[in-house]
């Protein structure tokens, strides 16, 4: 409802906050009898909380995290799935020599590629999208989102 009454035109929403990640379909502002919903497991990967602890890892703040990304080259694969398993991978490209600003961008196409394995699955990726939660306001996951749901202008409403 509240997507709605800021823009009637939204079809969709994605939520991501500090534990949870949520995704929202199948509405229209006339019609929310086929509203379709899912969210993350218990695990708190992919979400505001995983971002916070990598970043930390790297001694940086969160608020510093979208203008270090904003620098990068390249973007290093980092698994997404797990905190864990990010670790791993941000320690490896460390030793590796990679730049914390590619690792940033790398943590931020891992973010979005687990929301969408994981938390959109198969449902229907209809647009616009509203994006909402403390994570929206991160420009990283914002551009890493437009780029890997392959949205255009207009098409992610922040």
């Amino acid at each position: 409802e509240g997507s709605l009454c800021l823009d009637d035109s939204v079809r969709s929403i994605i939520d991501i906050g500090g534990q949870t990640a949520r995704y929202i379909t199948g509405f229209t502002s006339k019609d929310k009898s086929c509203i379709e919903i899912s969210m993350n497991s218990n695990c708190a990967a992919g979400t505001g909380s995983f971002l916070e602890e990598q970043v930390s890892r790297l001694n940086l703040s969160i608020e510093d995290y979208a203008a270090y990304a904003a620098k990068s080259s390249s973007i290093p694969r980092i698994a997404g799935r797990c905190s864990v398993f990010a670790k791993t991978d941000i320690i490896h490209h460390q030793q590796e020599g990679v730049p914390v600003e590619d690792i940033l961008q790398g943590l931020a196409y891992a973010l979005v590629g687990n929301y969408r394995g994981a938390v959109i699955k198969k449902l229907p990726i209809t647009r616009p999208i509203f994006f909402a939660g403390g994570v929206a306001h991160n420009d990283a996951i914002v551009n890493a989102m437009s780029d890997i749901l392959n949205l255009s202008d207009g098409e992610l409403i922040v």
